[in-house]
Order: structure tokens, then C-alpha cells, then sequence
């Protein structure tokens, strides 16, 4: 438990009382002030009073529907990251909520340190942003665009950004069972224009390619259900234009990652360079146009 007092603070935002209780126990363990709401309508009220450090915002709740307090929330506080953290497993919501602004998408039930670490590694990030006089007039322009609750109810809401609507740099697809993981480097590659779409499981990426072209693939090694080898090999038969890379951990044996090497077009280890994530695309992609 950290003993650092006022650390930055946090709302939570969630129609179930027991999760709202347990994440806010673990965020205040950290030293954080959290603030909880119910609803959308709650949480827009308390978000226009005030800026918060972090949002923690769940999709499903009655009222207003989280996607669309996402969009209201990103419109008025842009600066202000937004974690979704829901119970509902769904690729297509999670790109939704990406595309529409969220930083990352927890699926409840999620470890107690996961929820900590993503925490701690934002906030801090934006404090030391902060104190590099990086986000100063950020946040004076956060504040002054911050309206009346009744405003930005009033403010019309826009059609999600989706993948379509993108610069058309390039289609890829990241698979990867670690939802930290995949909406990381989803993020970083839709902030480079790329069109981004996630799959959880090996055969969900094959159902997706099979409806649609990917230039790149991002694949995880130790897949829950049908192993890389197999997504590697439906995808060299079917769809022999992507190309795929894989991601692997350090643990993986020097036997896996030299299959690896001999079936797919690199390796790259996790945790990634971000940057280099981008690069990689940048150098595959721009090779095959």
C-alpha cells in the first residue's frame, strides 16, 4: 500500500455497486482520491465540476450507454485518459471504444494489480509530462473548454471515428489474448493512420480474415485455443498476401522462436518498443505498396 498522499485523482464509473466499491478500495490502497459514479449522467455531472487524472468507465449501464459518455467525455476533457473496464467480451466494441478515444479496455474480471499498475504507469506518466511543462497549457485549455453538465448533453454526438474513416495507410490486425497488450499497440499503430482491428483468439483472426483483407498481422504465441502454427499455416494457404509477425515473450524456447522465424516474417519480443512496432509496420507495409 502506498502511504503517498493525494497522489492524483480518479473517478469510477460503473452501475455495479460491488465493483465500483472494490476498484475504488484498490485505487485509495494507492494513495489516489477516487471519485465513484452510478451512471453516465452521474459521472458527466461530476466530470464537468471538476478534471480527473483517470477515468475507469464501464460500457454497459442504464441510461446513457458508456461508448456514448466516452465520446462526451473525450470531447470535453481530451487530455484525460479514459480505461474502459466491462464484463462484455466483444473485438468489435473494444475497437469501437479505442477509436472513439479510450486509452485501454479491461474485461471484468480483471487481476487487482492490473488495474493498479495501469494506474500508477498513466499517472505518473502525465505528472511527469506535467512537470516537464509539457502539459501546462493543456490543462488551462482542458478547463476553460470544460462545460455545464447541461451542455454537454446538449453537445450532438458524433458518429464514432471508425477504421474507415482513417488515412488509408494500411489494414493490420493484432492478436493477442493480453488485453493490455493488444490495446497498447493498437493505439500506437491507429495514432501512426493505420486501420486497426483486434482478435482475442486464433480463430477469431481467421473469421476476420476470411471477411476481410489485412496487410499485417501481429499473432501471439500460446494462443487459447488453436495454436500460432495453425493460424500461420490457414493464413499462408488462404491469405497469402499478409504477412504476419510474431509476438513472443522471452520465456518462449529458442525451438518456438526459431518455427517462428522459419513460418512467419520476423519475431518481435514482449514487452515491445512501441516504436518499433510502428516501424515494423512502417517498413512491411510501405514494402508492399
Amino acid at each position: 500500500m502506498s502511504n503517498i498522499d493525494n497522489k492524483g485523482s480518479i473517478i469510477v464509473i460503473d452501475d455495479d455497486k460491488s465493483v465500483r466499491e472494490i476498484v475504488a478500495r484498490v485505487l485509495r490502497d494507492e494513495g489516489y482520491e477516487v471519485v465513484t459514479a452510478g451512471n453516465g449522467r452521474e459521472a458527466l455531472e461530476r466530470t464537468a465540476r471538476r478534471s480527473f487524472d483517470l477515468v475507469f468507465l464501464d460500457i454497459k449501464m442504464p441510461g446513457l450507454h458508456g461508448l456514448d459518455v466516452l465520446t462526451l467525455l473525450t470531447a470535453g476533457r481530451p487530455h484525460t485518459p479514459v480505461v474502459i473496464l466491462t464484463g462484455q467480451v466483444d473485438s468489435d466494441t473494444e475497437e469501437e471504444a479505442l477509436q472513439r478515444g479510450a486509452f485501454a479496455y479491461l474485461t471484468k474480471p480483471c487481476r487487482v494489480n492490473e488495474i493498479a499498475d495501469i494506474a500508477n504507469n498513466l499517472i505518473n506518466s502525465k505528472q511527469s509530462s506535467a512537470e516537464e511543462g509539457l502539459n501546462l497549457a493543456n490543462q488551462d485549455q482542458q478547463d476553460a473548454q470544460a462545460t455545464t453538465f447541461q451542455e454537454q448533453l446538449a453537445i450532438e454526438l458524433q458518429p464514432p471515428i471508425r477504421a474507415k474513416d482513417l488515412p488509408k495507410y494500411g489494414t493490420i490486425m493484432i492478436v493477442d489474448d493480453d488485453d493490455s497488450v493488444r490495446d497498447v499497440i493498437a493505439r500506437a499503430l491507429l495514432g501512426a493512420g493505420y486501420e486497426v482491428h483486434t482478435a482475442t483468439t486464433g480463430s477469431e483472426a481467421l473469421e476476420k480474415a476470411d471477411r476481410q483483407h489485412f496487410d499485417l498481422m501481429f499473432l501471439d504465441i500460446r494462443m487459447p485455443d488453436i495454436s500460432e502454427f495453425e493460424v500461420l499455416a490457414t493464413m499462408e494457404a488462404n491469405h497469402p498476401t499478409t504477412i504476419v509477425v510474431i509476438l513472443t515473450a522471452v520465456s518462449n524456447t529458442t525451438s518456438q522462436m526459431e518455427a517462428c522465424q522459419r513460418e512467419a516474417f520476423t519475431c518481435m519480443t514482449k514487452p515491445c518498443d512501441l516504436n518499433e512496432v510502428v516501424a515494423t509496420a512502417d517498413r512491411i507495409i510501405g514494402a508492399t505498396r
